[in-house]
């Protein structure tokens, strides 16, 4: 059996896209989305780990929990963070509890996690292109967040791919999309 150790290479881009995307919404005051892009490099980084090491099944429940379940948290703080940008008021106790209950939701219910992620993205993309601004700008940052869609709905189902190639192919499309969140979360000096 060939080593699956090349898997880890696309996992490693993607936490350290994460790393250096987390640093600098941070240094543009964007905590809150800066936590939701450090989940994909944490879920990352597992997946590294898992494939360099070798311990391939040992750490696969540990990797698509922090998947999964850290995708969703992440997706769902990325949308709080857009929200409140937009001058949306969600009082921080509701923001927990929402997201407390969507991840219950998707824990006890699996087939809606990938379904609420979607949704997040969806409601993401739409408050970018409502945000005012010209044109190209209303344009380019909900295209560039909506990048996740076609990824999360096609790429990684994609059955006449080549698994090693649809995984990194679903890997670097997270990669990019990641290097793409600070333009979408900070493109214009006193709005988003």
């Amino acid at each position: 059996m060939i080593s699956p150790a090349h898997y880890a290479v696309s996992e490693a881009l993607v936490a350290l896209v994460s790393a250096w995307t987390s640093a600098v919404l941070v240094r543009r005051g964007r905590s809150l989305a800066a936590a939701g892009a450090a989940l994909f490099g944490v879920a990352a980084a597992i997946g590294t780990v898992r494939f360099s090491t070798g311990l391939v099944e040992p750490l696969a429940q540990v990797h698509r929990l922090a998947s999964q379940t850290g995708g969703l948290v992440g997706f769902l703080l990325l949308l709080l963070a857009l929200a409140s940008a937009a001058g949306l008021s969600v009082r921080p106790w509701i923001a927990a509890l929402t997201v407390a209950l969507l991840v219950g939701v998707a824990a006890g219910l699996p087939p809606t996690g990938p379904v609420i992620a979607v949704a997040a993205l969806v409601a993401g993309a739409g408050l970018l292109a409502a945000a005012p601004g010209r044109p190209a700008e209303r344009l380019a940052a909900p295209l560039a967040y909506g990048l996740m869609l076609p990824d999360v709905l096609i790429v990684r189902n994609a059955a006449w791919l080549d698994p090693a190639v649809r995984w990194h192919a679903y890997h670097a499309v997270i990669a990019l999309w990641l290097a793409l969140l600070p333009f979408c979360m900070t493109r214009r000096a006193g709005a988003l």
